[in-house]
């Protein structure tokens, strides 16, 4: 609208005017520094008459006065100072003044006034628009969105960054503009009062490419618990899209306490964990050993779980005494569906070394489901003491249980994980 728009420019005027008069005041202070080093080394200083002509409450009842002076003026610098009383007389006004109470610079303007009152202005016109609408953050320049942004202003702020991604989604937009807006919205993952802010703010960082990825990095590190998760799932997301470098010890953290029992499940922070530890952990060993000291040290019965599936699936041989007891029991039948899926092809990981732990818990199953499935597993992985056949196994254990577990597809078999299954597992274990 045309009223939206008057008060915009009037706004964007006004604050213009309010930093030309912020930046004079800065000049008039420093000259009035050099006029006092003048006087310290003894050189004489300029003198002008302060003589006010009008009374206070006449200079109330002007605006204008405020922000100028209505003084003499006169330049006194030509003129006796009176021996006996320290003062010197204008010859305009006919008033005398003190030496140290004139004005050793002719300025009339006041420029810290003005500086204020615009400032205050340009604030009120933006409310007032803000209160309207807010069709005017459209063709309101980028530079004043992004220092409005700054600012941390509440107020129309997810509309504001909307329309800065747009603008940078375009490509019309400088470099300077984009890591400025990236900051912005890696300070939204923070967890605070705005509902959905975060979520709008890892959609749009998802959507700018490898360039935000040193943010994100030190993001990952941050004292907060929401901004290190949600930064490390953006980040795991660009990684796979954009491609992946070697996992930085901050970012391994986090994914790491990603795979903790949480209420995050809306973004599955834990499965994104599983999938950019797996994908970095087959070429670097540090991953396979944090795994190792997770599953160990853990209180958490959904972290100690995917520890294991991701040391079976690595093939962490290492790993595999503090794995075994964890994955062997998802083999039973305990009315918890996904989990045998997930445990059957991380236990067929570790290759032959389970081979024995396998035929020792088999000589003492009485579970049939466990059964079926070790014998499956076994022959599988080519052990001497298997089947002649593959059992049979229970429909019910889904298609994945039907083909050979001593492959390791990570994208088939992390497809029973992360979902509904995890919650019964992590409710039936929660008090042990």
């Amino acid at each position: 609208m045309l009223l939206d728009r008057i008060l915009v420019g009037s706004a964007l005027t006004l604050g213009g005017l309010s930093l030309l008069a912020f930046v004079w005041l800065a000049v008039r202070l420093q000259m009035v520094r050099l006029l006092r080093r003048r006087r310290r080394s003894g050189r004489p200083s300029p003198m002008y008459c302060p003589t006010n002509h009008a009374v206070w409450w006449f200079d109330l009842l002007l605006p204008h006065r405020y922000f100028f002076r209505n003084t003499c003026g006169y330049d006194l610098s030509a003129q006796q100072v009176a021996a006996d009383e320290g003062k010197v007389r204008c010859p305009e006004c006919g008033r005398a003044h003190r030496t140290d109470g004139v004005h050793h610079a002719r300025f009339h303007f006041r420029p810290g006034r003005a500086s204020l009152a615009g400032a205050i202005l340009a604030t009120g016109c933006l409310a007032a628009v803000s209160t309207r609408t807010d069709d005017w953050i459209q063709w309101t320049p980028t530079v004043a969105l992004i220092a409005i942004q700054e600012t941390g202003v509440p107020w129309q702020q997810s509309t504001m960054r909307r329309e800065l991604s747009a603008r940078v989604s375009n490509g019309g937009e400088s470099k300077w503009v984009e890591l400025r807006l990236a900051r912005l919205l890696v300070r939204d993952l923070h967890a605070d009062e705005l509902e959905l802010n975060a979520h709008a703010a890892m959609s749009q960082l998802g959507k700018m490419g490898a360039a935000v990825r040193p943010l994100l990095v030190e993001a990952v590190r941050s004292r907060d618990w929401q901004q290190r998760q949600y930064a490390f799932i953006v980040l795991a997301r660009l990684d796979e899209k954009c491609g992946s470098p070697a996992a930085e010890a901050g970012v391994i953290d986090a994914a790491i306490e990603a795979l903790r029992d949480d209420s995050e499940w809306l973004y599955r922070n834990a499965r994104v964990g599983l999938r950019f530890l797996y994908r970095h952990g087959q070429a670097e060993p540090m991953i396979r050993r944090r795994l190792d000291e997770a599953l160990r040290r853990t209180d958490d019965s959904q972290q100690r779980l995917l520890c294991a599936l991701l040391c079976g699936y690595l093939g962490s041989v290492e790993s595999l005494d503090a794995a075994y007891p964890v994955l062997i029991e998802c083999l039973e039948d305990n009315q918890i569906p996904g989990d045998a899926q997930a445990a059957a092809p991380a236990l067929a990981g570790f290759g032959s070394a389970v081979i024995a732990p396998l035929e020792a818990t088999l000589a003492e199953c009485e579970d049939r489901q466990q059964e079926l499935l070790i014998k499956a597993i076994l022959f599988d992985l080519g052990a001497s003491t298997a089947v002649a056949s593959r059992p049979r196994l229970p429909a019910g254990l889904g298609p994945g249980a039907h083909g050979s577990f001593a492959r390791t597809d990570v994208e088939g078999d992390m497809y029973y994980v992360g979902r509904d299954w995890l919650d019964e597992y992590v409710r039936s274990h929660r008090h042990r």
